[in-house]
């Protein structure tokens, strides 16, 4: 029996890999007619393997109408196989390994970052207020500042009196609580949930914005990191969808996202939000920016480049 693959190639023991030729027909024995393939010889190196007639009903043979071969799949001609050298299939194992272990750890604590930036956002509006200063805004001195306040509102609960600003002092406590955790989020996130040494782990959190940063440099750098996530989030769905559309095979997805949305659009993105960029048009806005980009026109009119902010996994059949 003949086991056939798409393109119309067939398999036999005798005759080894085969494509259809003509239809033609066979005589039995009986004297009856039945309906058969002609296989041209295939040149196999130094010999070569002989022609054959194939009945159509014998195993899978496959069912041929062109010279190139259709059956089952495309009469494209084409070969059957494209052999993976050792090198390249070693390479898809690896990538698609990362893909499953540190690249899914990462995606999953860029998208927790995320969630505590946000709560950072809220603590800082609410200490910071619309004017950006007070006695409760950050920046150098807040925590001695605050810490007086509680002080205060301790004696005042005490007394039963209402105390001073609850909320921003909530406020407060949860920012310097976000900050120890976007910290360690961090640490997954760029090193895909790796045990690191407590030095590494110090450093990230020193780099999250506290109560000690001015309100405008905490700012700056808070959407610094978000754009970072957003950039691990984006290049997540990026090589899913890529993943889906190669059969499996990540070779060549980082290149591609890295040409499409490079690491410096993502800080561009970030800077905008406090610094939106001075553009001549709209066409140079959307050419050099990611949509979501602040920019600012000759006229002083501040626009956002619009489009599809954030990457969404394709439909799948």
């Amino acid at each position: 029996p003949f086991t056939t693959y798409r393109g119309g190639v067939a398999w036999n023991p005798n005759f080894g890999f085969v494509r259809p030729g003509s239809q033609t027909t066979l005589q039995t024995p009986s004297g009856a007619t039945i309906p058969a393939f002609e296989f041209p010889p295939i040149n196999a190196g130094s010999g070569s393997l002989p022609g054959a007639i194939i009945p159509a009903s014998v195993g899978n043979a496959p069912q041929a109408g062109s010279a190139t071969g259709a059956g089952t799949g495309a009469a494209t001609g084409q070969p059957l196989f494209t052999k993976i050298a050792p090198g390249t299939q070693k390479t898809i194992n690896e990538l698609a390994e990362e893909y499953g272990n540190e690249g899914q750890k990462s995606y999953d604590a860029a998208i927790s970052t995320l969630g505590s930036l946000q709560q950072m956002l809220t603590s800082f509006g609410q200490l910071n207020g619309s004017s950006g200063t007070g006695w409760m805004s950050t920046g150098s001195g807040n925590e001695m500042r605050v810490g007086l306040v509680k002080g205060v509102n301790g004696l005042l609960g005490a007394a039963g009196i209402a105390p001073i600003a609850p909320d921003a002092v909530a406020g407060w406590e949860e920012l310097n609580k976000a900050t120890r955790v976007a910290g360690m989020q961090l640490v997954h996130s760029m090193f895909g949930g790796s045990r690191e040494a407590s030095m590494i782990v110090q450093g990230a959190t020193s780099s999250v914005p506290s109560a000690e940063n001015t309100p405008r440099g905490a700012l700056r750098v808070l959407y610094g990191i978000q754009q970072a996530s957003m950039e691990e989030v984006d290049r997540r769905i990026f090589e899913t969808n890529w993943l889906r559309s190669h059969d499996g095979n990540l070779i060549g997805a980082a290149e591609a996202f890295n040409q499409q949305r490079t690491p410096a659009m993502y800080s561009r993105r970030a800077i905008s939000f406090t610094d939106p960029y001075a553009v001549k048009s709209a066409s140079e806005a959307t050419k050099q920016f990611l949509p979501g980009t602040y920019v600012k026109f000759p006229n002083g009119q501040v626009a956002v480049v619009p489009g599809q902010v954030n990457l969404t996994l394709t439909a799948t059949q």
